[in-house]
């Protein structure tokens, strides 16, 4: 017979087990009974996981609350008012216990809910108080102070002394009425007895905003401002020094750069000190004497001509070596060499700028043009600026190429202010070129045309026609443009295809124009771009107008052919400075141009391309005047003004040739004059005849061969003219010894010995002077032997007899080759030095000396 199976109630037991404890069952116990236990045990979990519940949500419903509530805080805790603030915080406060209430599940959640709900916004107002209270005090003490600040202003700023003179007792007052049962007694005594150093703090303070260098200097004198405290008295210190730091490194930069310009400001380099730091003080100190000892040379170097400068600034390094220690010498020498570069870079790219920073005169005109207010008178003004600004770069060694006639910030300025002009505006701006500008409108042009002028502006400023200025301003328009282009199209016209029938009609044009250019053909070709385009549309505005193709391309070519006069390496404009000129003038630049060629190279004196040492320039000068037959050509000069005649070298490159004086040969299209360039020489265009036979006088050869031995004197002649016998004598300008020689001469000689002295050993050595003076004269000799100039010898120049001693003299004073140039010339060319001698004084001077 089976078992009845048996069940144990472990799960529910053990469940139970798990809630509560230590339930007993009597086992004489009825089942309600016995179940008691149980049923509250169950009763009693339920009840405890409701509560849990309810808190559980209570606490979410806090939370939001108080995210809600910190908007309202904010609000109120700007507040100066606590009544105001209170009123707001209740009412929205228990407008969001209601909201959040309303959302609770229960009314066990709604009652937690409300009890921390409260709780949270009893703190909320007592932070609320206290923030308030803040405010009111920190409004109290803005208030009071911008009313102390209103006493503090007036009392300094009104008329009279009686704002001042109660401006104590009005503080007092102030202090008082406000902070008195508001703050401790003992903070509002400490306020009111500061109210004397207060005063002078505010000042001081009002004296570092309106004169800082004399704030600092009472500040740091101890009788002054006796009542400011040490601690505040240094802050203030601080912080006018903070001040004067910015302005003094401002003046020490203008200092500077005045000292560049050759020009002398005051700097307190004594009152600098108070205010930098040692380490700023000391990197000054290092440079001031250097620019303060260098102002004066730096004026000189600034100013001199272009080809002095480089032994003018040998001249100031050495004597800085002699009058100086080595360090200091060094660092003249390297400040004076910066700032001869210096001169020489502005002056090639923005020498009118540089002019009116370091040539006073040219400063007072610019000021003087810029002050005037009469338009006639303005004109005038800026008609002489002009000139001046082209004399003073002519008398400064600058090419002709490098002549600017306004400042580079000027340029931009017109063509800034073209470009926003209408048509008629920018005609008239155009034509205030020639009145501003008057024979140097062409220079003006190239350089507005450097910063960006349209082309147009500048090819119709060729013609001076108005009508065809109206008409070429008009391509400049994307909407005319436009316009031509579509027209075109619709007349199955190609512009390209039209751009390139003109650009076959001159041809010729465009060959001598990337001629002249092949230094640097990217301006030239995009010059002729631009007048292809130019022409371009010309054509299509005369199709436009019912004219054929044909023609219309022929009338576009014809402002070049017509108005042209082209040849294989230049061209000569038909129209200058807005004027016709003949055809007898056009072929006059011709025939010049040619003749120079033909005739007058020689005579020019060309010299080599960077040569110093006198023996290679001779050299160097042979070979330069077979490149000058050989590979010389006319092109046109950058400016549009002339020609300029220099060598074509294998590279295809251009090179103006210049003489000894630093001229380029060239000549502008309205020099109708016979004049060699460079030179005083007149042309004669039917044949060469340098020294005519009229002007020379020969004679028979016993009288030529006496003269040219006729020395026994010559060397005690030169010396008591040069010195009056005096081997120690320096000259202003550098040259030293009894018969005065220059550095460059005194290289010769030791270049042609091998010899090595010093000035100081030089000038003590009478031995070597006498030495070098024999060799000098040898050399001469031998100059004259070499290049045939001993056939001058027995002629006559400018009534003076030409001997061997007096060609001697004249090379002493001139040099050889100048010498050479005086014969060759046959005395036209003749400068005197710095006392007013020139070369045919010292050929009468030296012709016979026994």
């Amino acid at each position: 017979m089976p078992k009845i199976p048996t069940f144990t109630a472990t799960g529910s037991i053990e469940q139970l087990a798990g809630t509560t404890s230590n339930i007993k069952i009597d086992p004489n116990a009825n089942i309600f009974s016995a179940l008691k236990p149980v049923t509250d045990a169950v009763v009693n979990f339920k009840i405890k996981e409701n509560d849990a519940q309810n808190k559980t949500e209570a606490l979410k419903l806090e939370n939001d609350f108080i995210t809600d509530m910190q908007k309202v805080y904010e609000e109120v805790n700007v507040l100066e008012n606590k009544e105001i603030a209170n009123q707001i915080l209740k009412t929205k406060s228990n407008a969001l216990i209601e909201k959040y209430k309303s959302t609770a599940t229960n009314g066990s959640v709604q009652t937690l809910f409300n009890n921390y709900a409260l709780a949270e916004v009893q703190k909320g107002i007592f932070r609320t108080n206290t923030q308030i209270s803040k405010n009111i005090l920190t409004s109290l003490d803005n208030n009071v102070a911008l009313k102390e600040n209103r006493l503090l202003t007036t009392a300094f700023l009104a008329e009279g002394n009686f704002d001042y003179a109660t401006l104590k007792n009005d503080l007092t007052n102030l202090y008082t009425t406000n902070y008195k049962g508001k703050i401790p007694n003992a903070n509002l005594k400490k306020i009111i007895d500061f109210i004397p150093s207060k005063i002078e703090v505010f000042e001081a303070t009002k004296l570092i905003s309106d004169n800082p260098r004399l704030a600092f200097s009472k500040l740091n004198n101890s009788d002054e401002f006796k009542k400011i405290p040490l601690e505040e008295r240094m802050k203030l210190i601080t912080d006018v020094k903070g001040i004067l730091m910015p302005e003094i490194d401002l003046e020490w930069k203008n200092f500077i750069s005045a000292a560049a310009d050759g020009k002398e400001i005051p700097f307190d380099m004594e009152f600098a000190k108070e205010i930098l730091p040692p380490k700023v003080i000391n990197k000054m100190l290092k440079q001031f004497s250097i620019v303060k000892n260098s102002i004066a040379d730096t004026k000189i170097l600034n100013s001199i001509p272009l080809k002095d400068l480089e032994s003018t600034l040998k001249t100031m390094t050495e004597s800085k070596y002699e009058s100086m220690t080595y360090i200091e010498a060094k660092n003249m020498e390297s400040y004076l060499k910066t700032i001869a570069t210096n001169r020489i870079e502005k002056m090639s790219t923005n020498p009118v700028k540089f002019l009116f920073d370091t040539n006073d005169e040219i400063e007072r005109l610019t000021n003087e043009y810029n002050e005037e207010t009469n338009n006639d008178l303005k004109t005038q003004r800026k008609l002489i600026l002009v000139e001046q600004l082209i004399i003073t770069q002519l008398n400064m060694g600058s090419p002709d190429s490098q002549i600017k006639v306004m400042s580079i910030k000027e340029a931009q300025s017109f063509v800034n202010q073209y470009l926003k002009a209408d048509g008629a505006e920018r005609v008239g701006l155009l034509k205030s070129l020639a009145i501003n500008f008057g024979e140097h409108e062409d220079k003006a042009m190239m350089e507005l045309a450097a910063n960006g002028l349209p082309f147009t502006a500048q090819f119709s400023s060729f013609f001076s026609d108005p009508d065809k200025t109206e008409k070429f301003l008009s391509f400049d328009e994307k909407g005319e443009q436009e316009i031509l282009k579509q027209f075109l199209k619709d007349n199955d016209i190609n512009f390209q295809d039209l751009r390139e029938n003109i650009f076959d009609n001159i041809e010729d044009f465009n060959d001598a124009v990337m001629f002249a250019n092949q230094f640097d053909t990217s301006i030239a070709a995009d010059k002729l771009d631009s007048l292809m385009d130019l022409l371009a549309y010309y054509t299509a505005n005369e199709m436009r107008t019912g004219k054929k193709e044909s023609v219309a391309i022929k009338n576009a070519s014809n402002l070049i052919n017509e108005n042209f006069d082209i040849h294989e390496t230049y061209f000569v404009p038909r129209i200058y400075d807005g004027e016709s000129l003949t055809s007898g003038q056009v072929d006059f630049v011709t025939e010049k141009a040619e003749k120079i060629q033909e005739d007058y190279l020689e005579l020019f004196g060309a010299v080599s391309f960077k040569s110093k040492d006198e023996t290679d320039v001779t050299i160097l000068d042979e070979e330069m005047k077979n490149q000058l037959m050989k590979n010389g050509k006319w092109v046109n000069k950058a400016d549009g003004s002339g020609l300029i005649y220099g060598i074509v070298f294998p590279d295809n490159s251009f090179a103006p040739v210049y003489n000894e004086s630093g001229d380029a040969l060239e000549f502008d299209f309205n020099d109708d004059s016979f004049t060699l360039p460079g030179t005083d020489i007149e042309m004669n265009f039917d044949k060469i005849n340098i020294i005519p036979d009229d002007q020379a006088k020969l004679i028979d050869e016993e009288n030529k061969i006496l003269l040219a031995s006729a020395d026994k004197n010559f060397k005690f002649s030169m010396k008591k003219s040069e010195s009056d016998g005096n081997y120690m004598v320096v000259s202003s300008e550098g040259y030293m010894g009894a018969y005065q020689f220059g550095n460059a001469r005194l290289t010769d000689y030791k270049n042609a010995t091998g010899k090595n002295f010093t000035k100081k050993e030089f000038l003590e050595n009478e031995e070597l002077q006498d030495e070098v003076f024999n060799w000098h004269t040898k050399d001469i000799v031998t100059y004259v032997n070499n290049k045939g100039l001993d056939t001058y010898i027995g002629k006559e120049i400018n009534g003076v007899l030409v001997t061997l001693n007096g060609l001697v003299a004249v090379a002493h004073l001139g040099g050889k080759s100048g010498m050479a140039k005086f014969l060759k010339t046959n005395g036209k060319y003749n400068p005197a030095d710095s006392n007013g001698t020139t070369l045919t004084d010292y050929l009468n001077k030296f012709k016979l000396t026994e």
